[in-house]
């Protein structure tokens, strides 16, 4: 390999670097964005006592959700995080999965 060839080499090896972490500092700040996110879950449980739900997203389980709608166990439901803040989701809608055929 010449000279030339490996400046070359080294310059696309150095750009693909750098995109490649420019890529990762997008994707993280994106992620952790404050902005509002809806999530889709399942109620697994309710506490009558409270009025709160407990619903699984993506196979994690948030207890003490609070909800605008009535929801039961096994209903698929609409969670909004406002400003992406799990801590203050809440459920806002259901999602009909009622087979009518």
């Amino acid at each position: 390999m010449n000279i030339k060839q490996e400046i070359n080499s080294s310059n696309a090896k150095g750009m693909q670097a750098l995109m490649n972490g420019i890529d990762y500092y997008v994707n993280d700040n994106i992620r952790y964005a404050p902005f509002d996110k809806t999530y889709i879950g399942m109620v697994a449980d309710t506490d009558p006592e409270t009025n709160t739900y407990t619903v699984t997203i993506d196979g994690y389980d948030y207890e003490n959700v609070m909800s605008t709608i009535r929801a039961y166990p096994k209903e698929t439901v609409l969670v909004m995080c406002p400003q992406n803040q799990l801590s203050q989701m809440f459920i806002y809608g259901k999602i009909d999965t009622t087979d009518y055929s």
